[in-house]
């Protein structure tokens, strides 16, 4: 949302993963207008831009313009310095978050960095540090959208005001299907094909427990207002073998 329900001129950054779908409920359900794309191939700009043109004549706002689509490896400087545009949202792959977050802090903007913030330790800690140094100047949201649904955040004001009971033990599971098919790219140069199939890379995702996971691990961290103290952990490959 924003301040006064103004309009908030927002770029999408990583046209190629999840973060279209949440540039289209942005667009369907807050006041942001998304008027310009950028990614790292110029394929990924045309296809965010049907659908979330597609999603700004249901909800009566403007396509994005095509001279906005920036692709390339400066696409994202290209975004920065875009006067036009007030927020950035970051979609790229895990790996490169870090490195993204730093550059759009620079630049003043506000940003939406999508979850997981980094892949490793180092990288979050790296996140942390930036954020420190904006302070106060933008705004920073992370991708963590369960903190703003209604069921789960009536859920915790119960929980919070012992209406439930004190909390004693929890299970919680989280169900997701296969995100994207792992895709040959015939003529692609190896380096590429792992971008475009970066859910389905380890080093570039995190891993299926930190790319898609992070969502139950900060809702139970949220609910309990605590850190866990002490993991473990088992599992199986019979349902993703890829």
């Amino acid at each position: 949302g924003s301040q006064n329900n103004s309009t908030v001129r927002m770029a999408l950054f990583g046209c190629g993963g999840r973060g279209t779908g949440v540039a289209e409920s942005f667009t369907e359900h807050t006041s942001a207008q998304y008027v310009a794309l950028g990614d790292l191939f110029q394929a990924q700009t045309e296809k965010a831009k049907q659908t979330l043109d597609k999603a700004s004549a249901k909800a009566g706002k403007a396509e994005i313009d095509s001279s906005k689509l920036f692709f390339g490896p400066d696409s994202l400087d290209k975004l920065c310095a875009s006067k036009e545009i007030d927020a950035i949202h970051i979609a790229t792959p895990p790996y490169f978050h870090p490195t993204h977050f730093a550059k759009a802090a620079a630049s003043g903007k506000h940003i939406y960095l999508e979850k997981p913030v980094a892949i490793d330790v180092p990288g979050a800690r790296g996140v942390i540090a930036t954020g420190e140094k904006v302070g106060t100047k933008a705004s920073i949201a992370v991708g963590f959208q369960l903190r703003h649904a209604t069921p789960y955040v009536q859920l915790r004001e119960r929980l919070q005001k012992g209406q439930i009971g004190d909390i004693v033990c929890g299970l919680s599971h989280y169900y997701a299907t296969q995100a994207a098919d792992r895709k040959d790219w015939d003529n692609s140069t190896a380096d590429e094909r792992r971008l475009r199939n970066w859910i389905h890379d380890k080093v570039l995702s995190g891993d299926i427990l930190v790319e898609q996971n992070i969502h139950l691990i900060d809702f139970n961290n949220w609910i309990l207002g605590a850190h866990p103290v002490k993991v473990s952990g088992t599992c199986g490959r019979k349902g993703r073998t890829d």
